[in-house]
């Protein structure tokens, strides 16, 4: 699968979506460290967008130059 990243944050985690048949696979993770830089809790979200057409776009945040998931 070809995993597109939309968003990261640096505290949070990742949002990634794929192309399947009939609209988008998106999937989240996140995660926490604690002080000492070790990994305190991950989770992972995955769910699926209908939109037979794609015309989910992805538009550039003008102040962080970063992805976000804008229609």
């Amino acid at each position: 699968m070809d995993w597109e990243k939309l968003k990261h944050t640096p505290h949070y985690g990742n949002m990634y979506r794929t192309k399947v048949p009939g609209g988008w696979l998106v999937l989240a993770d996140s995660w926490a460290k604690d002080e000492g830089g070790e990994y305190d809790a991950t989770g992972v979200g995955v769910c699926f967008y209908p939109d037979a057409l794609y015309q989910w776009h992805i538009e550039e945040d003008p102040e962080t130059d970063e992805k976000s998931g804008g229609e």
